[in-house]
């Protein structure tokens, strides 16, 4: 192992986090390398140095703090004096974001109560895969994947209202309308779309 790599370790010794296995490379190394032995024991001089050395300020150390400072000025509470110098125009920012924040929250719960959770089911038990394309995904076969349960394939959308046609795609390439929608619509291919009509729900 390199000595940039043991110096990890060394580190993670004086922390008390090294592990058994780390002790033994740790050990193997520093028996081979006098340089990192040389490092060791000038940190170890310097740990109890440090730790034996007790700094004491002389007697006389706060007065000569305080005579130092103008006469008449107080030290302001931190807290309070960020508040005093925080600029007018980062305030007004903080007060149009807060603005936003709630008018957004707002549009969004008002546009959830103008969804619907629609069942879509599809009884085939022979299929492989099941998708559900329409005008709510692009007709795209990879948005919206059916889950198969008991020989049923399932899935649930939040819809806004609306007007949509869709089908279902079995195991990829063949489409078929929902045997249970109340209304369909050529497709003009020759073949029919369901329709899903929530504008009145």
């Amino acid at each position: 192992m390199k000595c940039s790599e043991i110096v990890k370790l060394i580190n993670k010794q004086a922390d008390g986090q090294l592990v058994e296995e780390e002790q033994i490379v740790l050990k193997k190394h520093m028996d081979k390398c006098h340089l990192c032995r040389e490092k060791v024991r000038n940190l170890e001089k310097i740990e109890l140095f440090l730790k034996n050395t007790e700094m004491i300020p002389p007697d006389n150390f706060t007065d000569k703090v305080m005579s130092k400072l103008p006469e008449g000025e107080t030290v302001l509470d931190p807290l309070k004096e960020s508040f005093i110098f925080f600029p007018r125009w980062k305030w007004l920012s903080v007060g149009a974001i807060i603005i936003l924040l709630g008018f957004s929250s707002i549009l969004f719960v008002k546009r959830r109560s103008l969804e619907r959770l629609i069942n879509f089911t599809l009884e085939m038990p022979e299929a492989r895969t099941v998708s559900l394309v329409g005008d709510f995904n692009g007709w795209d076969v990879n948005v919206y994947k059916l889950i198969r349960q008991n020989g049923s394939w399932k899935i649930k959308l939040n819809l806004p209202r609306g007007r949509y046609q869709y089908v279902f795609v079995i195991d990829g390439n063949k489409w078929v309308p929902d045997p249970e929608a109340k209304e369909y619509i050529d497709n003009g291919y020759g073949g029919k779309n369901s329709v899903l009509d929530i504008t009145r729900l």
